[in-house]
């Protein structure tokens, strides 16, 4: 017998109680308490994931909703309530990925356990039952700790590949595949497991990929990302990082260039130049003004201009507070250029900028004084070789790269020579010591962004405890801190984007402000009041220009608002095109569709809107009102029968497209007709105001959606 509410809230707060696990408070009340509230409460302290029905017409069984994060779940007990009923084959597909949950069945009233993942027998065990709102049997066995424990595979041998890309020379301090290397050593440990040790010295993956293909090695301790031949043979763990792709070079050369050619010498030269600024400026202050007559502004102020501005940098009283501002946002614009101009500093600044040898990443292959190279069997070579896009196609020209190159020598021969290698970016840091790294940068844009991970063997059973250990290092925060010893951000840093910005090379001259503190003054004091007074003016016409359009009509029913043309709002605040009343929004298409069409046409008109129901009369003679108003006869509305859902005597299961039970009717005579075994759907007929039951799915009409601000 399935249990009620109140029994499941009883069963789930013992079992809470008997783990020690925190109570939370309830914050609101679920829509559907028979198994989201007990399992609410324990959600909200972080030990549960919760289960929800499936809306209207998503099927009979319901679905299941993790409220964590699915990789967060097997390092943490659980307790899951799955919806009523759940055929035990899905039960178990959906237990695999909680490792430690426990299931608390609202139908049958039976308490499960997920095995862990080291664990031997069936994956879920029954450890009690809830009956009449209690718990048996009591005290339960405590779950297991989220800790090293759970990931424990004893008694097993891996055999884990080394591949040492820089034998015979030492592994460097910083060194992208050594965060792999640091994981598998750390998991070794925790995972209490043992390991054959298997080392690849050629300096190409191809034979880490063959002993894969034939079985010879379970784990590589590498740092490796996803490839479609790759894929075949491995299994790939959770990411230990995000990392860019791309092209490197030698970081370009920055060379000078004056900003001006000459020196303005001549004094009408500089006379000009400061009544164009002057001009500027005023301008662009008139062109702000959303009133007003602009032409005799403008000559106003360029008169006040003209009267007020002086070899000293004086400046004249005008008479109006807004010709005075005006006039001194000009006046000080104007002097401080002209300060600017006299201390040399345009003339004398000569800026440095770096261009890059080519402007797309596929121009190298037109360069023949340019040579490039990219590792065989890589990510790289597969992204190149599969996925050509503009500015980055190199299908017909991945056979010109340079493959007799060794992998250690690009580095010093980027630097030196006109060549590229295409490889992740962290990989370069290996070469960097204590006083910095080489000269060599990533040519913009990055061909790619992916994760790496270490490689698993396909087939490996165990592949989700090292997905959970692995885990585990990000949650207790060991993975960051082998990402900051490995990866110091401040060496990220320096095999970035190359730097392409302009700098100035000289030091610039004085200003020498002292001299025109009276224009400074004046500057300071009139800008903030130009700013205020433009921003009074603009919101006052913004005011202005919305009030004329809010034109609001009222039509017979004084339940309905509706909003003139060119207003996008409303008083209950619904969006544009929609109509307010009775609190919701409603809209009313423009062509017809099928009902499902309608349904689906609704929700993406909006978040959270559907085919609109009709819950009282009132709201039932507003939809009327807005069918007939447009000359329609009939229109589609929410109504819905789901024949798998019933379990009434009379076998109709009319309910709302937004999922609400149907607790008001206004079917006209003889309806609801038609074959209770099948999905019916229902329209609103405006003459009388009636519902009725659609001849077939197919019927195209207009519809309603509505939705709730």
């Amino acid at each position: 017998m399935p249990l009620t509410e109140l029994e499941v809230a009883r069963c789930a707060g013992q079992l809470a109680a008997a783990h020690g696990w925190p109570a939370a408070e309830l914050l609101w009340q679920p829509p559907d308490p028979v198994w989201l509230l007990p399992a609410l409460l324990l959600q909200l302290s972080g030990r549960a994931v919760f289960a929800r029905r499936s809306p209207a017409g998503g099927g009979g069984g319901g679905t299941i909703q993790l409220a964590a994060p699915e990789r967060a779940a097997p390092a943490r007990p659980l307790l899951l309530l799955p919806p009523s009923p759940v055929p035990l084959d899905r039960l178990q597909r959906l237990a695999g990925r909680l490792s430690g949950a426990e299931l608390l069945q609202p139908d049958s009233g039976r308490l499960l356990r997920v095995a862990q993942y080291a664990d031997s027998g069936p994956l879920v065990t029954t450890v009690g039952h809830c009956r009449a709102g209690r718990l048996s049997p009591l005290p339960l066995p405590a779950p297991p700790p989220a800790g090293w424990r759970d990931l424990r595979v004893v008694n097993k041998t891996y055999r884990v590949a080394y591949l040492d890309w820089l034998y015979p020379d030492p592994e460097p301090m910083y060194y992208l595949i050594s965060i792999a290397r640091d994981v598998a050593a750390l998991l070794k440990e925790a995972m209490s497991f043992h390991s054959t040790q298997i080392y690849v010295r050629k300096n190409h993956l191809k034979e880490l990929l063959e002993l894969f293909q034939n079985g010879s090695v379970d784990v590589a301790a590498e740092y490796l990302g996803w490839t479609h031949e790759r894929n075949i043979t491995m299994r790939f763990s959770l990411g230990l990082g995000l990392y860019d792709y791309g092209m490197l070079i030698g970081a370009p050369e920055r060379r000078s260039s004056p900003s001006f050619s000459g020196s303005l010498e001549s004094v009408r030269l500089r006379a000009l130049a400061v009544g164009l600024l002057l001009l500027a400026a005023a301008g662009g202050y008139l062109a702000l003004r959303p009133s007003g007559a602009a032409v005799s502004r403008l000559s106003t102020v360029c008169l006040l201009v003209l009267g007020s501005f002086c070899a000293r940098g004086e400046p004249l009283r005008p008479g109006r507070l807004s010709q005075h501002v005006a006039a001194a946002v000009v006046l000080g614009v104007g002097m401080l250029s002209f300060q600017f101009y006299t201390a040399d500093l345009l003339s004398q600044v000569t800026m440095e900028q770096a261009r890059l040898p080519f402007a797309q990443l596929d121009d190298i292959t037109r360069r023949p004084d340019w040579n490039w190279a990219v590792l065989k069997k890589s990510t790289m070579e597969d992204m190149l070789r599969s996925r050509p896009r503009p500015g980055v196609n190199f299908t017909n020209a991945i056979k010109q790269c340079n493959t007799n190159v060794d992998r250690r020598d690009w580095v010093p021969k980027a630097v030196s020579e006109k060549f590229a290698f295409f490889a992740v970016v962290p990989l370069m840091i290996r070469d960097c010591t204590l006083t910095g790294c080489p000269s060599v940068c990533m040519h913009p844009p990055a061909v790619m962004r992916t994760w790496g991970a270490i490689p698993l063997r396909r087939g490996l059973t165990e592949w989700r405890a090292w997905n959970a250990a692995i885990l585990r290092l990000m949650e207790t925060g060991l993975l960051a801190r082998l990402r900051s010893r490995r990866l110091p951000e401040r060496l990220l840093r320096s095999v970035q984007h190359c730097d392409l910005e302009a700098r100035p090379r000289s030091q610039w001259s004085p200003l020498g402000l002292s001299e025109c503190w009276p224009v400074l003054e004046v500057l300071l004091a009139g800008a903030g009041a130009a700013l205020l007074l433009l921003l009074l003016e603009m919101l006052a016409r913004r005011l202005e220009i919305w009030s004329r359009q809010r034109q609001l009509v009222y039509t017979e029913t004084s339940d309905v608002l509706q909003l003139g043309s060119g207003c996008a709002c409303s008083l209950l605040g619904c969006a544009g095109g929609w109509a307010a009343g009775l609190g919701a929004c409603y809209r009313l298409s423009g062509s017809p569709l099928t009902w499902p069409a309608a349904e689906e046409a609704c929700q993406q008109l909006r978040g959270g809107a559907h085919l609109s129901s009709a819950l009282s009369d009132a709201e039932l003679r507003l939809l009327s009102a807005m069918t007939s108003s447009a000359g329609l006869a009939e229109v589609h509305i929410g109504l819905v029968h789901r024949p798998e859902l019933t379990s009434r005597p009379d076998g109709w299961q009319y309910r709302w497209a937004d999922g609400r039970p149907m607790k008001f009717t206004a079917w006209a005579n003889d309806e609801p007709s038609g074959d209770r075994n099948n999905t019916k759907y229902g329209s609103l007929r405006a003459q009388g105001a009636k519902w009725v039951v659609n001849v077939n799915r197919h019927v195209e009409n207009r519809f309603i959606c509505k939705y709730y601000p």
